[in-house]
C-alpha cells in the first residue's frame, strides 16, 4: 500500500515514515509542501495522504479543497496531522474534509 506523506518539518515525516514502514509495511513517499503533493498525486498511485495544515508554498487547507473539488479526487482519503488547536480553523477543515461534489 502507498502512502503520501506531507509535512514540512523533516523529523515527523521521519518519524511517521517509520511507523507506517515498520510497523504497517506501507511504502512511503515524502513531501515538505502542498505544491509537491499535488506534483506528487498526480504522478502517482496512493491509497491515502497524510498531510500537515501550516506549510509553505500551499497549505494543507488548500491542497485538501482542491482535491474535494476535483471528481477525480473528491473521495481520496486525507488524514490531517497539526497541531493547529483554533476551533475556526478545524471547523474549516472538516467541512471541506467531507464536503463532496454534486
Amino acid at each position: 500500500m502507498n502512502v503520501l506523506v506531507c509535512d514540512d518539518d523533516k523529523a515527523t515525516r521521519f518519524v511517521v515514515k517509520r511507523i507506517l514502514t515498520q510497523n504497517f509495511g506501507l511504502t512511503v513517499t515524502e513531501c515538505c509542501d502542498g505544491l509537491e503533493a499535488l506534483q506528487a498525486l498526480s504522478k502517482g498511485r496512493y491509497h491515502f495522504m497524510l498531510i500537515d495544515v501550516e506549510m509553505p508554498n500551499m497549505s494543507g487547507i488548500e491542497v485538501l479543497e482542491l482535491l474535494r473539488e476535483s471528481e477525480a479526487t473528491k473521495s481520496f482519503p486525507v488524514i490531517v496531522l497539526s497541531h493547529v488547536r483554533d476551533g475556526e480553523a478545524i471547523q474549516h477543515l472538516v467541512s471541506w474534509a467531507c464536503r463532496t461534489t454534486s
